[in-house]
Parts: structure tokens; sequence; C-alpha cells
């Protein structure tokens, strides 16, 4: 997490500063990556993420931003939120990865 949050050229402070500034926040919602696989965000009983379904589903007010420690794991949330997304939105959604 501290990787991607201190790019060269910036900081941490810098970067909340800019979430702040266009109304954003940051919440820290730590996962259990090392233990977990793909086709444990696959399944319909398998890994819930409570942080983003009430984001993205109960909230539901636009864009949300997910960091994750490796690219492996941001395939295995994209494959979770696939499958919630397609199950359970009221609106369009789209997922962009920048790797």
């Amino acid at each position: 997490m501290s990787i991607a949050l201190n790019q060269y050229g910036s900081d941490r402070d810098t970067l909340f500063a800019y979430f702040t500034s266009v109304g954003s926040y940051y919440a820290l919602d730590s996962m259990p990556w090392h233990d977990l696989s793909v086709r444990d965000f696959m399944t319909e009983g398998g890994v819930r993420v409570p942080r983003a379904h009430h984001e993205l589903l109960e909230l539901d007010k636009g864009i949300v931003m997910f960091f994750v420690p490796k690219p492996q794991h941001a395939n295995m949330l994209i494959a979770y939120l696939n499958r919630m997304l397609t199950a359970k939105a009221k609106t369009s959604w789209r997922m962009e990865q920048i790797g």
C-alpha cells in the first residue's frame, strides 16, 4: 500500500490533499491476500468484500478506487466485483485497472 501512495514526485500528504480537494476520502480496509486465491473470489459462497459492497451498492455515490498490493490481487478483486455488480448493481458500471 505505501508503494502505491508514495510514487516518485509525490507523498502521502500530497495525495491525501488531492483526495480532500475533490471531495474524496481514503478508507483503509485490509484483506488477508496471502491466504486467498482467485477461486475464493469467483464463487458465490466465497470471499466477501464488505467495504466494496458498501461503497458500490449501498452508498452508490460514484467512482471508487481500490489500491491492492499486487497485480494478481487486482485480478482477484475484479472477479469478485464483476460477480457482485452483475448480480446487484442498479446502474451501469465499468472497471479500469491501472498497473
